[in-house]
């Protein structure tokens, strides 16, 4: 938007402004009191396009950001509720089933809208779904750890253009998370049972590593 049209906008304190890879869109997000809304803006007009339902997101904390995903028409808003809209900002799907891995703090999209990322940031942990069925693919797990999410909560999650890097900011810490790297994608616990006999298990000539997912293992 430019600042002209930013000057005609009424924006609510606190809101979150966010925009879609290809800078067309921008979502006003505010969850700090009522109404807790999303309201979608074309970029390129200045123009409203749609609104969110009054009270959707819930106004107990302004937990973090969303995003919006161009390719495949989807947004998703991160408040009390965790909710993914349509462009006409129709509620399509709630996610916040997930916060039973820890509150959620952040959501982005893969470039290519394939893949949703959902941050809880209380347990340096990430959520990784498809956006189809919205079922869980992986997993990630790393060092940073943001403080309880609360109306002035500083977090901020993105992506890079070519899907690699998760870049996640608390309060000024910066983490890059390489997501091919630290993806766990094995869901399901392993288990290892031997014989009756002596039984080994052996790795290759290189650094060999065992290890599981979520659970016991």
């Amino acid at each position: 938007l430019t600042a002209a049209r930013l000057n005609s906008l009424s924006v609510p304190d606190r809101s979150s402004l966010l925009g879609s890879e290809n800078d067309r869109f921008v979502l006003v997000q505010h969850v700090y009191s009522t109404p807790s809304q999303a309201t979608l803006y074309d970029a390129s007009s200045g123009t409203l396009v749609a609104q969110s339902d009054a009270h959707d997101l819930g106004v107990s904390a302004q937990w973090g950001t969303g995003d919006i995903s161009e390719a495949r028409g989807q947004i998703v808003a991160v408040g009390s509720r965790t909710l993914v809209f349509d462009l006409q900002m129709t509620a399509k799907a709630d996610l916040t089933s997930y916060d039973r891995y820890g509150a959620i703090t952040g959501a982005a999209f893969s470039p290519d809208g394939a893949r949703l990322y959902l941050w809880h940031g209380e347990e340096s942990h990430v959520t990784v779904l498809e956006t189809v069925t919205w079922t869980e693919q992986g997993n990630l797990d790393f060092v940073l750890t943001t403080p309880p999410p609360a109306y002035n909560s500083d977090l901020t999650m993105d992506i890079t253009a070519d899907g690699r890097l998760l870049i996640m900011e608390s309060g000024g810490t910066i983490e890059l998370v390489d997501i091919p790297a630290r993806l766990n994608t094995q869901l399901t616990p392993v288990q290892l049972t031997g014989g009756g006999g002596a039984d080994i298990l052996r790795g290759g000539s290189a650094n060999d590593s065992l290890a599981g997912g979520d659970g016991l293992n």
